[in-house]
């Protein structure tokens, strides 16, 4: 899986910070390619791992996808 990958395998050194809604990692992804990459190479991005079975991770996650369109 490469997002196991692009964050270290989730270690708790990748965690970012975490909320009802889930937790967020630091990851890697490739500068031109955007593809995930290994872990400290290419730039810095989050990546959220919702909690599915939570009302706020839900309603958090149709508001940034509200956002996005």
């Amino acid at each position: 899986m490469l997002t196991k990958t692009t964050t270290n395998n989730f270690k708790p050194e990748a965690l970012l910070g975490e909320g009802g809604y889930g937790r967020v990692y630091k990851g890697w992804n490739g500068e031109k390619t955007l593809i995930p990459s290994a872990w400290g190479t290419g730039m810095e991005v989050a990546i959220k791992l919702w909690n599915l079975e939570s009302i706020q991770a839900f309603e958090q996650r149709q508001s940034e996808v509200n956002i996005l369109q």
